[in-house]
């Protein structure tokens, strides 16, 4: 191996290591495919000069020990990996792996993983596996990602698997050619494939197993000389006596000298929590802190993604979105992160649904049974628990209904209480529409379809692997089946228990939603039983096609438990009405494809308010889009009653006080105006074309504060006289307040 000068970079730690323990993950006995359990033992990221050694792991899903590209000089000797519990799939099981540069991983032992010795995307190299031993892998070892170089594997056995330096086209995510410039040096494996990339060789010597590729191969089915080449190297490097002191086996004393017991360290100090951000409805608006509550939605990702560290950040965030060992933007993101970017972009709402699919690979948007569980991290985990049982089409185990993900719910109960302490809200969508409508791909996967499943769910499918578009809507809805509505109402109640203690949460019934209005009857009604059960009342948000939506705030009982009307499957514009019904088998984008009106104003969501805050004066309208973008409502929304409006961050405080002590008062959709009043005491106008007011029924003298639309902030003018009809200065938004 050559010599390279590495300079550290700034912010990596360094001279740190782990040693001499037995690290185990506790996992459900019963189900020899149980992952709801720690995945990776030890991940090192931003770290030189560190260590792992005389580790043992057990029963681990994911990596034993995974080093990343952000590691440099890291040496991982004398582990041993034993009975890894997990599914025989993709992103699990890769038991030593590294992306790193000059790291080494000296005498370890795998049993019963994948990956066992592994190397990933991108590795610059040097880095080296000596004297390492895999029994009984399900996969191979090597190189298993895109274009690693430098790598030496130096007398490793795969006991029964393959060891490969080779072309994996489009497997592993498309990873292509995997290996160059590296060497395989007196290795023993059931395959060995050596095969050179263009422009570059990958070498073999001493080989013992099957031959593939057309790599450099020397002595063959002989032992090459010397025994090793790392050891000969460093050598030649340093001199025979260092060479044998770095390669000898550490040994530990385990006498606790002068170390402190762990039962003498002082107790911790109790967390200070800081006061919680609750948001709540006031007199039909949805305020946070005394405040109206304003700001956009933040959409997530939930079907796309990669690994590659370059690339990862560019697919959104997802809360639920689970990469093995990786942690942030594009991975499993970090929640705080996820906040902290919401508040700094003005979004108060993140919109959060399952995703599409578990697997990438379905990105191919191909109507298949998979061949094998490799799966593409990372995983947009879904919400029931995997049976350990049988094979999806995705080649892990079939799902049970009636158990459900923990890592997915805590995953969302955790962002629930940031949302808490922070001013935000999580919409919880309990479903997701795209599943069963449109491509058939999108139902392949989907926990609910019955070969999917232990649940005999009894769908009946058409061939979809023909026929593109597959359209399960009708089933999916149907109420009537006794299994599929007692596994509804099971998971609705599952999205109400998992957020009882937590207020900034609101509830949906689905993203997407054009369902039927039966559907959204009982999603109500099953809503309605779990209060009288557990005497709890969450906010409830009613978005629906807009005759499904008016049929349920037609019915007493019913629409008392809508606290939100959200404007997102229907709206006005001055071109017309678009308002698909409900239960049509079309999704929303299809049916948006249709029209030709184009997408409401704020003038156009202030007069749906209007109608709609004179109907239901104490429920909160908001208008937030999916496919179509809503974030128009500002002023002129507000004026008419609307919450969540898209306002600047630098709106007066004192406004978005006084905005929640008013009430609706004028409508003029014609005139494009709209206020509200505290009678006796405010108003607040958007004034459109009119500058005459008329405040008959208002007495004394009111001061006129100008608002700047742009900014939000408030400039004092002139007093005025009730008792009649004013003129206002010629501004768009006019604040009064009595004098």
């Amino acid at each position: 191996m050559s010599h390279y000068k590495c300079e550290t970079k700034p912010g990596r730690i360094k001279n740190c290591g782990v040693e001499n323990l037995r690290l185990e993950s506790a996992f459900a006995a019963a189900n020899p495919k149980d992952e709801n359990h720690s995945w990776c033992a030890i991940t090192l990221e931003n770290a030189a000069d560190a260590w792992v050694r005389q580790v043992t792991f057990a029963h681990f899903a994911g990596s034993a020990v995974a080093i990343f590209e952000s590691c440099q000089q890291i040496s991982v000797t004398d582990c041993r990996s034993l009975a890894p519990v997990a599914e025989d799939a993709g992103g699990r099981r890769n038991t030593f792996f590294t992306m790193g540069q000059q790291t080494l991983f000296l005498r370890c032992q795998a049993e019963s993983g994948r990956h066992d010795f592994a190397v990933g995307h991108g590795a610059a190299g040097p880095n080296a596996f000596v004297e390492c031993e895999a029994d009984l892998p399900t996969a191979d070892s090597g190189a298993i990602a895109s274009w690693s170089s430098g790598t030496l594997f130096d007398q490793v056995r795969i006991d029964g698997q393959r060891l490969n330096l080779m072309n994996r086209g489009g497997d592993d995510a498309g990873a292509g050619w995997s290996a160059a410039n590296s060497v395989l040096w007196n290795c023993i494996a059931a395959k060995i494939t050596c095969e050179n990339p263009p422009g570059a060789q990958n070498w073999a010597f001493g080989s013992w197993g099957e031959f593939a590729g057309n790599g450099v191969w020397r002595n063959s089915n002989t032992t090459a000389k010397p025994e090793s080449l790392f050891a000969a190297q460093l050598a030649d490097r340093l001199g025979k006596p260092a060479m044998e002191a770095l390669l000898t086996p550490a040994t530990f004393s385990t006498e606790s000298q002068k170390a402190q017991s762990v039962d003498e360290l002082p107790d911790s100090q109790p967390k200070i929590r800081s006061p919680k951000m609750i948001i709540a409805v006031t007199n039909g608006w949805l305020v946070c802190a005394g405040k109206l509550l304003l700001g956009g939605t933040q959409p997530i990702n939930w079907w796309k993604g990669n690994l590659l560290p370059s690339d990862a950040k560019n697919y959104g965030v997802n809360v639920t979105r689970f990469a093995p060992g990786r942690s942030g933007a594009g991975w499993t993101d970090d929640l705080s992160e996820i906040a902290a970017g919401m508040l700094a972009e003005n979004r108060v709402a993140l919109d959060h649904h399952y995703g599409l699919w578990y697997d990438r690979r379905r990105e191919d948007h191909e109507r298949v049974r998979r061949m094998t569980g490799d799966a593409w991290p990372p995983f947009y985990e879904q919400p029931f628990a995997r049976s350990g049982r049988g094979l999806a089409w995705d080649g892990l185990s079939r799902y049970d209904l009636t158990q459900f993900n923990p890592w997915y719910w805590s995953r969302l109960e955790q962002f629930a209480e940031i949302c808490d302490a922070r001013g935000l809200v999580l919409f919880n969508e309990n479903y997701f529409q795209h599943n069963i409508l449109e491509d058939g791909a999108h139902w392949v996967d989907s926990p609910w379809r019955s070969v999917n499943n232990i649940n005999d769910t009894g769908f009946r499918e058409p061939p979809f692997e023909i026929e593109k578009r597959t359209v399960m809507a009708d089933q999916f809805y149907d109420v009537t089946q006794p299994v599929r509505r007692a596994l509804h109402a099971k998971f609705i109640r599952q999205n109400l228990d998992n957020f009882t203690n937590h207020a900034n949460v609101i509830q949906f019934t689905s993203a997407e939603f054009s369902g039927p209005l039966a559907f959204a009857q009982f999603w109500l009604d099953t809503i309605a039983a779990w209060e009288r059960e557990t005497q709890q009342h969450p906010l409830i948000a009613l978005a629906a096609p807009k005759d499904v939506q008016d049929a349920i705030l037609a019915e007493e009982k019913r629409a008392a438990l809508v606290d939100v009307i959200c404007f997102r499957y229907w709206w006005q514009t001055d071109r017309g009405l678009f308002a698909p019904p409900g239960g049509q088998n079309l999704s929303p984008r299809q049916s948006e494809r249709q029209w030709k009106g184009g997408a409401p104003d704020d003038k156009n969501l202030a007069a749906m308010a209007a109608e709609y805050r004179r109907k239901f004066s104490g429920k909160v309208i908001i208008a937030a889009g999916e496919d179509v973008d809503m974030s128009r409502a500002a002023w002129a929304f507000v004026c008419a009653g609307g919450s969540m409006p898209q306002l600047p961050r630098t709106t007066d405080a004192g406004l978005l006080a006084a905005i929640p002590r008013m009430q609706p008062w004028l409508a003029d959709a014609a005139r494009q105006k709209w206020g509200l009043r505290e009678p006796g005491r405010q108003l607040f106008i958007h004034t459109g074309t009119s500058t005459e007011l008329d405040l008959t029924a208002e007495a004394g003298a009111f001061r006129v504060q100008l608002v700047n639309p742009a900014t939000g902030v408030v400039t004092a003018g002139e007093k005025v006289l009730a008792g009649g009809t004013v003129k206002l200065p010629d501004a768009a938004l006019i604040w009064l307040t009595k004098e």
